[in-house]
């Protein structure tokens, strides 16, 4: 494989592109043949939408699922089922990539009769785990989530951290918890603080802390208050790969993009 060309524009970038949807277009392009993006926004506003994308490499066997939650207070939604997700990827002819009929028929869609889903969850993000994760073929071997900035139970329900981590166990799956990286004014808003700090002292294994070096981040690598440009992301994606257990070549030099080294 290789690393994403930071020349190209953002796939994290939305604010770069003129509408959301043209930034969901731009990016499903960029990942054809191999990712099926079952994504609308409705209106500008974010949470009017779903963002659940669902790539597959058939050279190395890899299929990357990346599920958009707005914190656990809204429940996650879909248009297509597990199975139905195989069927356009292997398709009559057994090809290993969703096909642009395929992705053309997802994309952009407005949900049918007025806003039915295929799933939605019904106890949070454990539920989305047991009923649609697990389900895949193939299933995922890792489990990364992150609370990130949205309203959640993490940060004051020890059941809701349990169920999670139980949740992925119980699926053979192993979880990282992601921490929230630090914004531009090198901070991180107290709520989400205690999200992290809970998770990483309860679940200790399943803690992927990142906040040691993105605290340093030069705030030239931001965008906006809260999201980086390249290599950034790419700094925690080796972090992330290393925990699994692969190896990385060339890594990018950290001291490039940080203050004080």
């Amino acid at each position: 494989g290789q690393w994403y060309d930071p020349q190209n524009k953002s796939l994290t970038c939305e604010d770069a592109f003129p509408t959301p949807n043209e930034f969901l277009q731009y990016t499903n392009q960029l990942l054809a043949p191999y990712e099926l993006c079952d994504c609308y926004r409705s209106s500008g506003d974010v949470i009017e939408g779903i963002e659940n994308r669902y790539f597959y490499e058939p050279e190395y066997d890899n299929f990357v699922v990346f599920l958009t939650a707005f914190g656990t207070t809204k429940p996650m939604l879909g248009r297509l089922l597990p199975q139905q997700i195989t069927d356009l990827r292997l398709g009559e002819d057994n090809k290993k990539e969703f096909t642009s009929k395929a992705r053309h028929e997802v994309l952009h869609r407005e949900p049918d009769d007025g806003g039915t889903f295929a799933w939605q969850s019904t106890n949070g993000w454990p539920w989305v785990i047991n009923h649609h994760l697990a389900n895949l073929q193939p299933p995922p071997k890792h489990l990364v989530v992150n609370a990130g900035m949205w309203p959640s139970s993490f940060s004051l329900n020890e059941t809701s951290r349990d169920e999670l981590a139980d949740s992925a166990k119980n699926n053979n799956m192993t979880l990282h918890w992601r921490t929230t990286p630090y914004n531009r004014e090198h901070k991180i808003d107290h709520k989400h603080r205690f999200a992290d700090k809970y998770m990483c002292e309860e679940h200790p294994t399943s803690c992927f802390d990142i906040g040691g070096w993105t605290k340093k981040a030069n705030p030239s690598m931001f965008w906006d208050k809260f999201y980086m440009y390249e290599p950034m992301y790419r700094g925690i994606n080796e972090d992330l790969l290393v925990r699994m257990g692969y190896p990385i070549t060339n890594p990018i030099n950290r001291s490039e993009y940080t203050i004080n080294g």
